[in-house]
C-alpha cells in the first residue's frame, strides 16, 4: 500500500510538472481523415499501466483545431522508481539530449473510424539495461480513448498494458 501511494504521489507530481510548469511538450504527426483527425481537437491526460513489469505513467497530449501536428508527453515510471525513463538515443546518448529530456515523446498517430494507433520513440529501460519499443491502439469514444499498448524489449521479452486518456477542453492551449 505504502508503496503504491509513493507510485501515485509521484505521477501526481510528474503530471504537475508536466500540465502545469511550463514543460516544453513535443511535437507529433497525426495520420488520418481530416474530420477523423477533428475528433482528437482538445487537450488529453490520462494514464496507462503495465502490469507485469509494473511499469506506470501519465500520458498529457493536445491537438489545436485544423491541423494534424500535436504535442504531448508520456512519463514513464518503473516499479518502485521515482526517476522517469528517457528516450534513447544511441550508446552513449548524447550528454545535452539526456539532460533537457524529461519524458518519452509519442512519434506518431494514426486515427481512422475512432480507432486510434501510433507509436513511441524508442526508450531504455533501465531495469533492464535495453532498448524498449512500445506500440499503442485504442477506441475513441465521445471524450474517452481507452486500448493496449504493446512493448517489445530488444532481450526479447514482449508485454502488454493498458491505457486510458480522457478530454479536458475542446480548445487546448498549446
Amino acid at each position: 500500500m505504502k508503496n503504491a501511494l509513493l507510485t501515485l504521489t509521484g505521477l501526481l507530481l510528474i503530471t504537475a510538472l508536466l500540465t502545469g510548469c511550463g514543460t516544453t511538450q513535443q511535437q507529433f504527426q497525426v495520420l488520418g481523415h481530416e474530420q477523423d483527425i477533428a475528433e482528437l481537437t482538445g487537450r488529453w491526460v490520462g494514464d496507462y499501466y503495465n502490469a507485469e513489469t509494473g511499469n506506470s505513467g501519465s500520458i498529457v497530449f493536445s491537438l489545436a483545431a485544423s491541423t494534424d501536428t500535436a504535442y504531448g508527453d508520456v512519463m514513464m515510471l518503473a516499479r518502485g522508481s521515482s526517476v522517469p525513463f528517457r528516450p534513447f538515443y544511441g550508446e552513449p546518448a548524447p550528454e545535452n539530449e539526456f539532460r533537457k529530456t524529461r519524458s518519452l515523446t509519442i512519434n506518431f498517430v494514426m486515427i481512422e473510424d475512432r480507432k486510434v494507433s501510433g507509436t513511441l520513440f524508442p526508450y531504455k529501460d533501465e531495469v533492464c539495461g535495453c532498448v524498449v519499443f512500445s506500440t499503442f491502439e485504442g477506441t475513441l469514444s465521445g471524450d474517452k480513448i481507452e486500448g493496449k499498448f504493446i512493448t517489445r524489449f530488444s532481450d526479447g521479452r514482449v508485454t502488454e498494458g493498458e491505457w486510458k486518456v480522457v478530454r479536458t477542453t475542446q480548445t487546448p492551449s498549446i
